[in-house]
């Protein structure tokens, strides 16, 4: 009895395992149809749309975006630097633009790009997220002071934001200061 239970068991599994193939062969082509490409696809719908539309601040910041994505530094700037001739004060625009000149190893324009904009911009979230910027920049200049001040900045301004409360913590902890504690870790 225990045999004729096991085989048809066996049996039922198998089927049920064939027509669950069957079933997910049949909703693959569904399935593909509705997935994402890419950024690369996404770009290629942002070009559509510049031809048709134009230029504009929200298509050319996509597009940076997307770039970025793809480590297409250079490709983002200039869409950046375009989107930026629209309104000289989009805070998103340039977010994005010093975090790109970043990425290129152009600390100095992103550091600019960013001053620019918290000298524009009202108090409040976009001001406080081009601050966070600042101070991911001039943590990784090792310039921790000027970097733990924009953090604090930020967040008197935004406190809602838990990332940049760790951004503050990294900011005071400096490599100086493990290496004179390390001998106390390597005792303890």
């Amino acid at each position: 009895m225990n045999i004729a239970c096991t085989i048809m068991t066996t049996r039922t599994v198998r089927r049920a395992g064939a027509v669950l193939a069957l079933a997910l062969t049949m909703a693959l082509p569904a399935l593909q149809a509705d997935a994402h490409d890419g950024p690369e696809h996404e770009i290629e719908e942002l070009n559509d749309r510049i031809k048709k539309e134009g230029e504009s601040e929200d298509l050319l910041l996509q597009r940076a975006i997307e770039y970025n994505v793809l480590q297409k530094n250079a490709e983002a700037a200039k869409d950046l630097e375009r989107a930026l001739r629209f309104n000289p004060d989009s805070a998103p625009v340039q977010r994005e633009l010093a975090r790109t000149y970043f990425a290129l190893g152009k600390t100095n324009d992103a550091l600019d790009t960013g001053g620019r904009g918290i000298k524009n911009l009202p108090e409040g979230a976009d001001r406080a997220s081009l601050r966070i910027v600042r101070a991911e920049i001039l943590r990784e200049r090792k310039v921790h002071e000027k970097a733990l001040e924009d953090t604090d900045k930020a967040i008197a301004e935004h406190p809602g934001n838990v990332e940049w409360y760790l951004l503050r913590t990294s900011c005071t902890w400096r490599p100086s200061r493990r290496r004179s504690a390390w001998p106390v870790w390597k005792r303890g």
